[in-house]
């Protein structure tokens, strides 16, 4: 995709990274849009240092994952997701210096478990949060380019603005 990009001489594109993470200490269908993608470099394998019970790498006790769990959510992590560091990593080393979000929601809040036990049309719904979000801000940023509408957009730092944005998401799409 990038080699794409600078064969076809885009200027200051902006990637992103949509799909799907595990809250902690946020229930399932809330958005979260990452500032910082965090990596433990004492992990080699992805997701091994995720603290779940049910993967192939089972390294923890239940007593471990909480601990860790309630460690990195004092912290301010409120998600976690294994692409966010390759693709964070990828668009920072890019020669072109791409601009990258990692826009995710929650199937369901690791505090409480890791089975997902949303119904699989939930989980489809919730799945389409991401999706009109960006549809939302390619829609602002081309209008701006434009001169058209106010092309004013923001970014989300609370979780009170995530509900916001899941609410304003969704009169959207109803709206079209």
């Amino acid at each position: 995709m990038i080699k794409l990009m600078y064969h076809a001489r885009v200027k200051n594109p902006t990637f992103f990274r949509l799909g799907t993470c595990g809250g902690i200490g946020i229930d399932g269908g809330n958005l979260v849009i990452t500032e910082s993608a965090v990596g433990r470099p004492d992990e080699p394998l992805p997701g091994a240092g995720q603290g779940r019970l049910d993967g192939a790498f089972c390294d923890y006790t239940e007593e471990d994952k909480f601990d860790f769990l309630r460690k990195i959510h004092a912290e301010g992590i409120i998600n976690m997701e294994m692409e966010s560091l390759m693709f964070a990593a990828l668009c920072h080393h890019a020669d072109a210096g791409i601009r990258g979000a990692v826009i995710c929601v929650t199937l369901l809040n690791r505090m409480k478990g890791d089975q997902v036990t949303a119904e699989k049309s939930q989980q489809m719904e919730w799945q389409e949060y991401p999706q009109r979000l960006v549809a939302r801000y390619i829609r602002q940023q081309l209008e701006a380019a434009d001169g058209v509408g106010s092309g004013a957009g923001g970014l989300i730092r609370s979780l009170s603005q995530l509900h916001l944005t899941r609410q304003t998401s969704e009169q959207f799409a109803s709206s079209e």
